[in-house]
């Protein structure tokens, strides 16, 4: 599973002088694709994005009941107790396209509960909890050697996490 931030839809045309130039039909503020890989083979990548044509900038897969914000991915990591917990950025600002005035609202742990090999993306429930106190932004790291329950948060966040998914 790839998860990605800001995501371009549109066409590459290539110029007469033979260099390209993008035609870009909107950007979804992050999408999601899944990846099969085996010690023969890897299979392409299919995204699943939800894009509305009529919008230059939409939410993206992942978006908040609040249509002026949108979720940008940070991490993930799959487990069998919970499925797969992302951490996320939640965002609000510029909907024009028109720059980079946007600001971090908060910061998030979206799950989804379904198993993301057996069940296509288009089919997943996912909720999406703040971090209490996350005005500010928090960035979650791997830390593959840790003995924590929870492998993808370092164990100042173990309680946090267990509180916030548990309760």
């Amino acid at each position: 599973m790839w998860l990605w931030g800001d995501t371009l839809i549109g066409t590459l045309e290539k110029t007469p002088s033979g260099s390209y130039r993008r035609n870009i039909a909107g950007m979804p503020r992050n999408s999601v694709s899944v990846q099969y890989v085996s010690t023969t083979a890897i299979s392409p990548m299919n995204f699943t994005i939800k894009f509305d044509p009529t919008k230059k900038l939409n939410s993206g897969f992942f978006s908040p009941t609040n249509l002026s914000r949108w979720y940008w991915p940070v991490t993930g990591v799959e487990t069998s107790e919970l499925g797969i917990v992302i951490s996320a950025y939640e965002v609000t600002g510029d909907h024009d396209g028109e720059g980079f005035a946007f600001s971090f609202t908060q910061s998030v742990l979206i799950t989804v509960r379904e198993n993301f090999l057996l069940t296509p993306p288009s089919q997943w429930k996912w909720t999406a909890t703040p971090i209490p106190n996350s005005n500010e932004v928090h960035i979650f790291i791997s830390a593959p050697s840790s003995p924590s329950p929870f492998p993808l948060f370092p164990p100042p966040f173990w309680h946090i996490l267990s509180n916030i998914l548990y309760s």
